[in-house]
């Protein structure tokens, strides 16, 4: 059994100036010449991967943290969001041969979030703590046809509570190791 903590986090900045252009409204955005986007975030992530059999192991991930994101174009438009967002997403899986393993899984997600919107010719829209979440199942296979390809088939189900609507969708990967 292992049990850890990681903790990360980014900051990243894009700004392109046009001198010439001086467009939309400074209500939106005083600076009427840029265009901007700015993507922040935080995560601690507490794990937990756990070996429960030979043939069976789990992993299990709790994490939480903060997102804030902003958009800017001409004086345009305007775009920000902010607040804490939790995650819980766990893995178990099952071995039943050397080449064809078996993954059941669960992701979780809950945000609160903050939004404000201003586009040019529009009153501006808020909302404070608009909750995002959804619950996601997923079953897949991991198969090695060949010892160098991984074929990976599998079903997903998730159902997004802010929206009341569900969605499945089949999934498939293949990776080779050439």
């Amino acid at each position: 059994h292992r049990l850890f903590l990681t903790g990360f986090a980014a900051y990243d900045r894009m700004e392109l100036i046009v001198p010439d252009a001086d467009m939309g409204s400074p209500e939106v955005n005083a600076a009427t010449d840029e265009v901007s986007l700015e993507l922040q975030f935080s995560r601690f992530i507490l794990g937990y991967d756990g070996q429960l059999g030979d043939k069976v192991s789990d992993e299990l991930r709790l994490s939480a943290g903060r997102d804030a994101n902003s958009a800017r174009i001409l004086g345009n438009f305007r775009f920000e969001g902010n607040g804490p967002i939790y995650n819980l997403r766990n893995d178990l899986a099952v071995s039943w041969l050397p080449d064809l393993t078996t993954h059941l899984g669960t992701d979780l997600i809950f945000a609160p979030f903050d939004y404000n919107v201003k586009a040019n010719g529009y009153p501006e829209s808020k909302l404070d703590n608009k909750d995002f979440s959804d619950i996601g199942n997923y079953f897949n296979l991991e198969w090695r046809p060949l010892p160098d390809l991984l074929v990976t088939p599998g079903i997903r189900h998730d159902y997004y509570h802010h929206l009341d609507k569900a969605k499945t969708s089949l999934r498939a990967a293949a990776r080779w190791d050439y």
